[in-house]
Parts: C-alpha cells; structure tokens; sequence
C-alpha cells in the first residue's frame, strides 16, 4: 500500500496578463445565375436550375474596430434528394402483369 503525502502551501501572484476576447457568428448566402456551360453532366431529365444559392458561416474575431474573421465554412441548409415515380422504375406496367413471387418454405415453421 501506498501513502501520498500533501503539503499544503500558498503563493503569492506577482503579475498576471488577462486577455478577453470578443467572437462574432455571422451567416451570410449568395446567388448566382448559371450560364449555358455551367452544367456539365447535369441529367437530361432534371429541371436545370436558373442559379444558384450558396450558404455560409463566419466566425470573427471583435478587435477594437475591426472585425477578422478566423473560420469561414460552407453550409448545406437543405440535402437534395432525387425521387423518380414507380412506374418509371417499373418500366410502366400494370399491376396484373406484375410478376408474383412466391419464397420458398420453411421447414421449420408450424
């Protein structure tokens, strides 16, 4: 077994140096119309869009007067998720001609 031994002092502070600062959260977007060329490998079956939207937030940093910024960073409001209708899917068939797929049984059920 081991014993820790504590002395307990007191020290007396002789200079200090206390710096406080102040941080801005700034969001910002822009906008931009695109051009014919713009779009390369775009799909033929998607609406082209007319421009488009960027998103971003900044923090800065508060000096006197000034405002630095320190990061500024990209943000994705909204993730696009493409959907496509069943009957294109499908091939456009009917439900009739659906084929019906029977699993195989299990042994085991009752």
């Amino acid at each position: 077994m081991v014993q820790r031994q504590t002395k307990w002092g007191s020290f007396k502070l002789l200079k200090a140096d206390v710096l406080a600062q102040t941080f801005l959260k700034i969001g910002f977007g822009i906008e931009r119309k695109l051009k014919e060329g713009d779009l390369e490998g775009f799909p033929e079956w998607r609406t082209k869009p007319e421009t488009v939207r960027m998103h971003f937030e900044v923090l800065a940093k508060v000096d006197g007067h000034k405002v630095i910024p320190e990061r500024v960073m990209q943000v994705n409001l909204v993730v696009i998720d493409d959907s496509v209708a069943p009957n294109l899917l499908t091939g456009n068939i009917t439900m009739s001609t659906t084929p019906v797929v029977h699993p195989p049984s299990n042994p085991f059920t009752m």
